[in-house]
């Protein structure tokens, strides 16, 4: 052959070499767009699984890294595609594919762990704020509440209905925080509760209640004549005949039935040594029958102008009057305005053996362990 037709053999021979290796490169980078592509897919998967697990609260950096690998990854992948087919090279977007699953997954093990350590955390938090709450709701049902701490306690009922959404919302943070907030006005209840309810459990107040039914039942011994002891807290009304227990009543008191009676409208029973004023027989008294006693007397009318002078009480405040036994008793419950109640049938007897002058002695306790005083034994624990 001639110099020139060899050329042109050798010319169409490297054309067929570079069309070979095109096609052969065209077919590898087909492959692997396949497989940059599920790289791609599989990582954004990853890191959504992480958000999903609360990784950009619990682990925010690790979960940043992640991030910032596969947005890397995807950018040096649409450099290639921006490339001639036979050029292209996916090795390094592949590489910041899988250091984004890495950390992604790094950061869900993280949340994952945290999620379970908050989910615990609010899980014992809810279980002592109910165990509380529970305690104040028997409380609640045997003593007065004033208005400001039952606020405060309905709120913290609700809070804890809050937090327990959130507990089945996986909003585990949240929870805890409603649940501590709730826990603190309960326990602020509680606290004011027990303080006034630890009076009936007093040591100096007991003796001083005892001194008084001491001489009360010392002097029905020494005259021969009935007396009638009061004790709130065991809810009883006891009749003493030549100082022996004659009889016993069941009491129901005042709604304010921790309290000692300060002023008119308060609602509390008052404590103190009293006489029989009156006698008022079926018919005359509103709640069937009633033996009215002497309050207020001195001690009392001084004890409200003490208040007044220190400002516990508005100095326009009266002591209030028409405190008696009366009927209509038996109710279950402490509902009067300040008075005793027993059952009409047992009004009726006491009228018959307690004449007017019969002392009547009303004690806050005489032995420490009545409602009142097992209910501060409770709130002490629960607190």
């Amino acid at each position: 052959m001639t110099r020139p037709v060899l050329r042109r053999l050798g010319g169409l021979a490297a054309l067929l070499v570079v069309a070979t290796l095109a096609a052969s490169t065209a077919g590898g980078a087909g492959r692997g767009d396949g497989d940059i592509q599920a790289h791609a897919e599989n990582t954004a998967e990853s890191l959504r699984s992480a958000k999903s697990a609360g990784a950009a609260e619990r682990a925010p950096l690790t979960l940043a890294l992640a991030e910032d690998a596969y947005a890397l990854g995807l950018l040096l992948r649409r450099r290639q595609e921006l490339r001639p087919a036979f050029l292209r090279g996916d090795a390094r977007a592949i590489e910041a594919f899988e250091a984004a699953r890495v950390h992604s997954d790094a950061a869900k093990a993280v949340a994952s762990s945290a999620n379970i350590r908050a989910r615990t955390l609010a899980e014992f938090r809810l279980t002592s704020l109910s165990s509380l709450l529970n305690a104040m709701d028997a409380v609640d049902e045997t003593v007065w509440i004033e208005a400001g701490s039952r606020i405060r306690l309905l709120r913290a009922r609700q809070l804890s209905a809050d937090a327990f959404a959130l507990l089945g919302s996986g909003m585990f943070d949240a929870a805890v925080e409603r649940a501590d907030r709730a826990t603190d006005d309960a326990r602020a209840v509680a606290a004011a509760l027990a303080a006034v309810t630890g009076r009936f459990k007093d040591a100096g107040r007991i003796e001083a209640w005892e001194g008084w039914a001491d001489e009360t039942i010392a002097w029905s011994s020494r005259t021969g004549k009935p007396a009638i002891i009061i004790d709130k807290d065991a809810h009883t009304v006891v009749l003493y005949e030549r100082g022996r227990v004659a009889k016993r009543y069941q009491a129901e008191l005042g709604w304010n039935n921790i309290g000692d009676k300060r002023q008119h409208g308060d609602g509390a029973t008052p404590e103190g040594r009293y006489f029989v004023t009156q006698a008022k027989s079926v018919g005359r008294s509103r709640y069937h029958a009633a033996l009215l006693i002497d309050y207020p007397n001195a001690a009392d009318r001084r004890a409200l102008e003490e208040l007044k002078r220190t400002g516990a009480v508005a100095r326009g405040a009266g002591a209030g009057s028409l405190i008696e036994i009366h009927g209509q008793g038996g109710q279950g419950r402490d509902w009067t305005d300040g008075c005793i109640a027993v059952t009409n049938l047992e009004v009726e007897e006491l009228i018959r053996r307690a004449p007017v002058g019969t002392p009547v002695t009303i004690v806050g306790s005489l032995t420490g362990a009545g409602t009142f005083s097992q209910m501060s034994d409770r709130l002490g624990a629960a607190r």
